[in-house]
Parts: structure tokens; C-alpha cells; sequence
């Protein structure tokens, strides 16, 4: 009678095993969110007010307080748990480093969980829900050294000492505007369950103990030393100080490309409960910025669309000579021995220099007196590098048209091929670089040269998506 009693309960719940995956399945598409046609995602929407939800695994950081943790609770842990809560079902976190190579790849292949927390709103490489809230990068500073500027490029912020992420939007900020030297990176660290000191907003206690003097930090971080663990440190937003890079994100969860109506009923949920996530937002002290699209909607000012500001930067890069900012040294800055002047070249000459070697430097350099002088005093304009370049195809290569032109002016080879056949021209179209295109074919270079593939420059534009340098 055991034994009945016991294969009757194993049929039993393998038979409720069974209709349990088959009602997992329900809300699981044989297609991706975008190839969904109008009327199927109308109808995946309604399938999601009536579907009953199973328990969910979300992959979650074990250590990126206040975000993330196993020991305390981080506000994503909490959401998540809200949000299923309010689905009728329940929320088990599957803890793995969001630093590990692989995560949104191995994590959905191996079924290790359904869900990935703090995702980009839109991220390519997943679906995702609607954007939750809206945050920034943020300046912080101790209390009782009030810091201000009037932009990242602020010459005070050269003579401080700043803190910031190994993998930060704000650092690369700073350093395009010329904040570098003076800057103490936090580096990655996938220990930091184990060693919550590595933890990214531990940083910002180096301004308490006056290791620095400011941190350029993600807001979330910021908000939670200074609210929950009461650090004297203050801070303001960063995100309406740059164009190029962009300084605050919409986050939003994560899942597969074909769970669409999973994505529902989680917007749905999200919705409904916009209050209660706001005043989780609010207890971990995040700062948000405003935003019609999101949940929860933020008070600080946002800095609207990056896309005309992308705009600009491609038509910079593409369609106008490369900047003398970006080639030629910055003598204000520059030591000396980092300095070359033309009696300091004929010192070196004398002493037994390569006159090529100098010719390949002065080319580098975009120093149009050396240049010409080297090429006078016999240096071989058509020499080539190890790999097998010319100094036209370094300079195509480096959008370096104003310097291509010295080169071209002084009788270098316009049609030199490289050892995958690849002419000057090619290498400015691959580039798509306009003026360095449009100077060579004023030059009269061999537009029907080709690659040892068969690709002329036009062939190779249109392949590659080059299309600014397919048109000229």
C-alpha cells in the first residue's frame, strides 16, 4: 500500500510537473518581440492579464549595493520581489557577478534565470520592460569642501584628485575634455560579494577619509552613501554637462527576445505599482531624472535626446578633416623633451638618426615642417612600414586628409597598394571619410583599383555601410 501510495504521488506530481511546463510555455513566443506583427502583440498584451505567472528567476549581482546583494537587500532585489508579488507568483534570485563575461548570453541558454535586473531601457541584446526610472552620472564631493564648475572641461577639475569607475561614461567624459592625469581609477572587480570594499560605491568613503577630493560616480551610488549610510558627502548631477557622451540612462529589466507576453504582464505590473517602487527609489536616496516614459517620474532636469548630438559627432568625424586637436601635440602641456623643433631635428640628424624614422614620426605628428624638410633633405616619401602601409595609407587610415594632402603635394604614391591590395583610396573609404575621399579623387587616384578580394573603394563603401563616402 506504501508503495501505491507513493507511485500515486510520484504519477501525480509528475503530471502536475508536466502541466506546470506546459503553462510555462504559454507566454513563451515562437518569435521575437520584433518580428511580431500589430495584431500578435495585441493579442500577447491581452494573454497577459490572464495568464498565470510561474515563479520567476532573476539573475542579480550577489555584491553591487545598493543595487544588487545577497547579504542586504539592493532596491533592484526588492522591485523584483514587488513586482512578483503583485503578479501572484513568487521571485528566487540566481546570484552571478553582472561583471562575467557571457551574462546575457549564457544566462538565458543555460534556463538559469528568466529575468537579468537594471538593464538598459532597450537594450539590444535583450527585451525589456518599460523603463522603470530615469538616473545619472553625478560630481560628488566631501560636505566640507563644496565643490562647483562650469563644465567637465573646468580647469579646476585638472588640479583635484577624482575618482571614478574603470568602465564609466563620466571618465571618458573627462578625458576627452582633458581630465586624465589626475584621475584615481576604481578598477573592475568580480569579488565584491566576498570583499564588499571593492564595491563601487565604497569609493566615495575615499572623500570622507581625503584620499580624494571629488568622485565621478553613478547617481544611485552617490544617493545611498549619503542617505542610508549617512557619508558627509554631497553631489550634483553631471548629465546636462556633456553632449557627446551620454551621462543618464532609463533602466528597465531584462528578459528574452520571445518572452512578450512575460514583458506584459511585468509593464502592467510596473504600472499598477509606480508609487511603491518610487518610494523604494526613494528610501535607497537614487536620483531621478525626469522622464515621460518611465514609472516613475524623477524631478532633476534631463538632457533630452542624444541623437542630434550623435549627429553632429558622425558629420565631425566623417565629413570634415580630422581636428589639429587630435593630431598635433598640445604645446601648453607638452614637456619639452616631448617638444620637436626643427633645430632639435637637425641635432638629432647629426648625430646618426634615420632620416625615415623621422619622416614616419614628423608624419604621425602632423608636423608640416618636418615633413617638408625631411622630404628635402632625402628621407623616402613611398617608404613602408613592417606591416607594409605607405605614409598614404597611414594617414587615409587616420582620417588624416590635411596631412595626406602635404604627402600627395610632395609626389607620394597615390596608388600604392598594401599587402591586401588595398589603395589609399580604399582604406579613406572603408573609413568613410569624405575629405580624405574627395582628395584623393581630386588627385586622380585609380577609383577602379581593387582589393586582392575583387572590392573596388565604391564596392567596398556600399558593402560596409559606408555611405557618406560612397556618395562622394
Amino acid at each position: 500500500m506504501r508503495f501505491i501510495a507513493v507511485l500515486t504521488a510520484f504519477v501525480l506530481t509528475f503530471s502536475l510537473d508536466l502541466l506546470a511546463d506546459e503553462r510555462q510555455e504559454v507566454y513563451v513566443s515562437e518569435k521575437n518581440y520584433d518580428d511580431m506583427t500589430s495584431a500578435e502583440l495585441t493579442k500577447a498584451k491581452r494573454l497577459a492579464e490572464k495568464v498565470k505567472i510561474r515563479p520567476l528567476v532573476a539573475c542579480a549581482d550577489p555584491g553591487n549595493l545598493p543595487l544588487s546583494s545577497m547579504e542586504i537587500p539592493g532596491f533592484d532585489n526588492r522591485i523584483a520581489t514587488l513586482l512578483a508579488e503583485k503578479m501572484g507568483t513568487s521571485m528566487r534570485f540566481f546570484w552571478r557577478p553582472f561583471l562575467e563575461r557571457g551574462l546575457t548570453r549564457e544566462t538565458f541558454a543555460n534556463r538559469e534565470c528568466d529575468l537579468l535586473l537594471g538593464m538598459p531601457y532597450g537594450y539590444q541584446s535583450l527585451l525589456t520592460t518599460m523603463p522603470i526610472y530615469r538616473s545619472t552620472y553625478v560630481m560628488a564631493y566631501p560636505e566640507s569642501k563644496p565643490l562647483t564648475i562650469n563644465g567637465l572641461d573646468d580647469p579646476k577639475l585638472r588640479n583635484i584628485k577624482i575618482g571614478t569607475y574603470q568602465h564609466s561614461g563620466l571618465r571618458e567624459a573627462l578625458t576627452r575634455k582633458g581630465v586624465a592625469e589626475n584621475i584615481i581609477v576604481h578598477p573592475i572587480r568580480q569579488d565584491t560579494d566576498i570583499n564588499p570594499d571593492h564595491q563601487q560605491w565604497r569609493q566615495l568613503l575615499e572623500l570622507v577619509s581625503g584620499e580624494l577630493d571629488a568622485v565621478g560616480i553613478w547617481g544611485p551610488f552617490a544617493g545611498y552613501a549619503k542617505k542610508v549610510e549617512n557619508a558627509p558627502i554631497d553631489y550634483f548631477p553631471v548629465n546636462l554637462l556633456e553632449d557627446k557622451t551620454p551621462l543618464e540612462f532609463s533602466l528597465a529589466i531584462g528578459m528574452r527576445k520571445n518572452d512578450v507576453i512575460l514583458k506584459y504582464a511585468l509593464d502592467k505590473a510596473i504600472t499598477e505599482n509606480a508609487q511603491e517602487i518610487a518610494d523604494i527609489l526613494t528610501e535607497y536616496g537614487v536620483p531621478l531624472v525626469a522622464c515621460s516614459q518611465c514609472a516613475v517620474q524623477g524631478e532633476l532636469p534631463s538632457h533630452g535626446s542624444y541623437y542630434q548630438s550623435f549627429i553632429n559627432e558622425a558629420e565631425s568625424r566623417y565629413l570634415a578633416p580630422l581636428p589639429k586637436s587630435n593630431t598635433q601635440l598640445d604645446t601648453a602641456r607638452a614637456t619639452e623633451d616631448q617638444k620637436v623643433d626643427l633645430n632639435k631635428l637637425k641635432g638629432w640628424l647629426a648625430e646618426g638618426a634615420d632620416l625615415n624614422e623621422e619622416l614616419s614620426n614628423a608624419v604621425l605628428a602632423a608636423d608640416e615642417t618636418r615633413i617638408r624638410y625631411l622630404i628635402g633633405a632625402g628621407a623616402d616619401i613611398n617608404l613602408r612600414t613592417s606591416a607594409g602601409f605607405t605614409l598614404a595609407h597611414e594617414t587615409a587610415k587616420y582620417r588624416d586628409s590635411d596631412t595626406l594632402a602635404i604627402l600627395l603635394e610632395q609626389g607620394i604614391d597615390k596608388n600604392a597598394k598594401d599587402a591586401a591590395g588595398w589603395t589609399p583610396l580604399i582604406h579613406g573609404a572603408y573609413r568613410n571619410h569624405v575629405p580624405t575621399v574627395a582628395l584623393l579623387a581630386s588627385h586622380k587616384a585609380d577609383i577602379e583599383a581593387k582589393t586582392k578580394n575583387g572590392y573596388t573603394a565604391l564596392g567596398l563603401a556600399i558593402g560596409e555601410r559606408k555611405f557618406w563616402a560612397a556618395k562622394a
